[in-house]
């Protein structure tokens, strides 16, 4: 990958609010994580500790003002899921919907919040505290339907690739017997070049279906940090935070 690649697949990723919001949430937890750090090493950081506490919290406003109208798609998504569901069943189809629901009130809950922050609104301080737990609720519930969502997926696509497997065998072994014919038929050949091309596509499905369930997995150790769990330091949840934020861009990049 050239400089020229690098530099389209960055403009593609930050051109885009997901994009955006994840490159923010990078920084974000990156910062969570080493300003323990840095702290660590003496009074002599203590500027350069604020500067990155201050950078982290930006960020996490930023991402707050990001999430203005992520209901919407989600909203769509499940009223497609729905009419798609009523042509051909859907795998997970309840638990999907579930999963996207709990994200947007984990979205809506947000809001406040973020009302809150910026001096738009007051309130009492038991309300935001019981505000601000919901949305963890929100969040923690919708990360463990994905994980087991994404399970799912995977022991299918695990299934399929089985059943392929099975194929390309097969076509391989009539392939063998047409060529001990000296007959080798271009249909066959095509067929393994078929069964190849979808093998592919299977395992970067299964790939990629592998990263979403890590993500999800490692995010639930940052939700019960900020749910005040004294089991996960600020500087561990911010070490899982970076690595499900890169994942999450990794995701994104080259699209």
């Amino acid at each position: 990958m050239n400089i020229n690649d690098v530099l389209e697949n960055s403009l593609r990723t930050i051109n885009t609010q997901l994009g955006r919001d994840k490159t923010c949430r990078f920084v974000q937890y990156f910062a969570k994580f080493i300003v323990p750090t840095i702290a660590a090493q003496g009074p002599q950081n203590n500027e350069l500790k604020e500067k990155l506490e201050k950078l982290g919290g930006n960020m996490s406003l930023t991402r707050k003002v990001l999430r203005f109208g992520k209901p919407i798609p989600l909203i769509k998504g499940i009223i497609d899921r729905i009419a798609e569901h009523q042509k051909k069943p859907v795998r997970m189809f309840l638990w999907r919907i579930l999963s996207d629901l709990f994200l947007i009130l984990y979205f809506l809950t947000d809001h406040p919040l973020y009302f809150q922050r910026v001096g738009l609104v007051k309130m009492e301080k038991d309300l935001v505290s019981k505000i601000d737990y919901y949305n963890n609720v929100a969040w923690f519930i919708n990360a463990s339907l994905d994980i087991i969502c994404d399970l799912v997926d995977l022991m299918a696509i695990q299934k399929e690739i089985k059943i392929l497997v099975s194929q390309i065998n097969s076509s391989y072994i009539l392939k063998q017997r047409a060529t001990q014919k000296s007959k080798v038929d271009s249909s066959d050949q095509s067929a393994v070049s078929d069964y190849k091309s979808k093998m592919k596509n299977l395992q970067m499905q299964h790939f990629l279906k592998l990263l979403s369930i890590i993500r999800s997995s490692v995010d639930i150790p940052v939700i019960f940090h900020f749910m005040g769990s004294e089991k996960v330091s600020s500087q561990l949840a911010g070490f899982f935070g970076t690595i499900s934020s890169s994942i999450s861009l990794y995701n994104l990049w080259g699209k």
